[in-house]
Formats: C-alpha cells, sequence, structure tokens
C-alpha cells in the first residue's frame, strides 16, 4: 500500500528528460503519463512499475520506448514548442496522430471532419515544421 501511496504523489522528473519531452508528455493519456512519470522518477523496476499500471511488463517495455520516440519527433516537438503558430486545431489534430497514435479515420471522427482534411492538415504540419528546421 504504500508503494501506491508514493505512485500518486506529483512527481518532478530528473533533469536527465529533456524539458520538451516533459511538456509534451502532458498531451498524452493518463495512463501513459503515469508510465512516464514511474519511469522517470527511477526508483521502480519494469515489474513495479507493470503492477502498478495492470500491465504486463512487456507491454511496459514496448509502451516506454513507443512512447519516448514519439516524444523525441521533431513534428511532436515543433507542435507542443510552437504550435499556438499554427492555424486553429491543427496543432491538436498533428498530437492526435503523431504523438497519441490514433488513426485519420478516429481523428476525422472526433474532429467532425473528413479524412482527406485530417490528411491535408497532417501534411501541412510536415511542411510547417520542415521549414521551421530550415
Amino acid at each position: 500500500m504504500e508503494l501506491l501511496e508514493m505512485c500518486q504523489t506529483p512527481v518532478v522528473a530528473p533533469r536527465s528528460v529533456p524539458e520538451i519531452v516533459k511538456r509534451g508528455a502532458k498531451y498524452l493519456p493518463a495512463l501513459d503519463q503515469r508510465l512516464l512519470h514511474l519511469t522517470w522518477r527511477g526508483v521502480f523496476t519494469t515489474r513495479e512499475i507493470a503492477m502498478l499500471v495492470g500491465l504486463s511488463p512487456g507491454t511496459v517495455v514496448r509502451r516506454k520506448r513507443r512512447l519516448l520516440n514519439r516524444l523525441a519527433s521533431p513534428i511532436v516537438g515543433a507542435v507542443v514548442e510552437n504550435g499556438a503558430l499554427l492555424p486553429e486545431g491543427y496543432g491538436e489534430v498533428a498530437l492526435a496522430f503523431h504523438l497519441r497514435g490514433e488513426p485519420m479515420v478516429a481523428i476525422a471522427r472526433t474532429y467532425g471532419m473528413p479524412k482527406g482534411e485530417v490528411k491535408r492538415i497532417l501534411a501541412y504540419v510536415r511542411g510547417w515544421c520542415g521549414a521551421r528546421r530550415q
């Protein structure tokens, strides 16, 4: 029980985690946020984290790797850092696709737009991100 109470206290990520990654994590679902915060804390093994979040250890490892790769994406970083410069709603669509891994059909349904519009928005954001890097 004491271990569970420790996990429910606010977590401050260690300095080794880049600030942009910490800021991007707030756009993830609660389970993924909790998984990353427990990992960043550095005091729990993979098995303990799996027990706390209710997943298998293998799933925890794969999910952490996938989440960290997505958080390290240049597109996610650009949207988290400067998403306010994008047209309204474009940042949310880009994060849904590139960070949370939602399929285009689900994004289209969520935001009430055709799938072709989601494709167009994602192409725009990719171009915007590429132009920002140059």
